[in-house]
């Protein structure tokens, strides 16, 4: 969907994950595992998992023939590419980033079940939001550049606030920069999560 552009994988997540609702990751998205749309139908997304840059992806040490189906095995999703063992080491990989997303979210009672709501950030590449818990009065203020444009928006709610998950940002007083599809997870300079 979004042709193997890690960066807005990134984005997708930090979006999902500091939005109220449930977070569903299926097999293989926390990799960015491509489909492979040589096969019929929904078959495309249901390729096996790929573990390793191995034969077929560590999923199996059978013949290829042997698969109920094939790991993809050509372009630029193929397992020689995209699998676990070769992100699992590299802390700027999709699977840290979803990883670490996924354990603020749970740990961060404002982002968990708080409420929330948009804000202004003064560009309309930039989706701003303010997540809070009514019961402790942590905050969470997370920021999305939308574009292909590095962005840099002025908000006095970013001084004086942490960093609690990032891609391609910098803040320098209430100054924040945002990479083309970058964001950034802002929490109360005292959070723990």
């Amino acid at each position: 969907m979004v042709n193997g552009d890690v960066r807005r994988m990134k984005l997708m997540y930090s979006l999902m994950c500091s939005l109220p609702g449930a977070v569903i990751v299926n097999l293989g998205e926390e990799i960015g595992l491509g489909e492979d749309l040589s096969l019929w139908d929904r078959e495309a997304a249901r390729t096996p998992m790929q573990w390793t840059p191995g034969r077929n992806g560590g999923f199996s040490a059978a013949r290829r023939t042997h698969l109920y189906r094939p790991v993809v095995n050509r372009g630029r999703f193929r397992a020689g590419v995209v699998n676990v063992q070769a992100q699992q080491d590299d802390p700027n990989s999709l699977l840290h980033f979803v990883r670490r997303a996924l354990h603020v979210c749970r740990d961060t009672p404002a982002l968990a079940g708080g409420d929330w709501a948009f804000l202004d950030a003064g560009h309309p590449g930039v989706l701003a939001q303010l997540s809070q818990d009514g019961t402790n009065g942590q905050s969470v203020l997370a920021l999305h550049n939308l574009t292909e444009q590095t962005l840099t928006v002025h908000l006095p709610d970013v001084a004086g606030r942490r960093a609690l998950l990032g891609s391609g940002h910098a803040v320098q007083g209430s100054d924040l920069t945002l990479d083309p599809y970058g964001s950034v997870w802002l929490g109360d300079e005292e959070d723990h999560a």
